[in-house]
């Protein structure tokens, strides 16, 4: 060798920025959480939450992150399934009481079958349409 390097691509390139770009779109009114522990937190109440407590926090949670109230938004209707999804669980005192207990609480198990259309048609029922 006779010394010389080429230099490193970390030195050589300045056109990377540092920051990374955010990329722009409408925002729901609550951001869900990246990732979520558990049903109670898609939610966002205790795990000794009564009944009422659930139905309270499912209503304020399917209303802001329902699709008609942000259109085009996947990430929101991805949100909306799971807040169906966990009420539908946490909801039923018995579905509550085994998922409490640890049965079905991989993602797989729990969201199987339960779909936009189930989603939706829950918060029918819930809100009476």
């Amino acid at each position: 060798g006779d010394g010389h390097r080429a230099a490193s691509p970390s030195t050589a390139t300045a056109a990377s920025p540092l920051v990374p770009t955010v990329e722009r779109r409408p925002r729901m009114a609550v951001a869900p959480p990246v990732t979520v522990g558990s049903l109670y937190e898609v939610l966002g109440v205790e795990r000794d939450s009564t009944a009422s407590e659930i139905r309270k926090a499912y209503r304020k949670q399917a209303l802001l992150s329902h699709p008609d109230k942000n259109p085009g938004d996947p990430v929101a209707e991805a949100f909306f399934h799971k807040v169906a999804i966990s009420y539908a669980i946490l909801g039923d005192a018995d579905k509550r009481a085994r998922y409490d207990c640890g049965e079905g609480s991989s993602d797989a198990e729990l969201y199987d079958g339960f779909g936009l259309d189930a989603a939706s048609e829950q918060f029918n029922q819930v809100f009476g349409q």
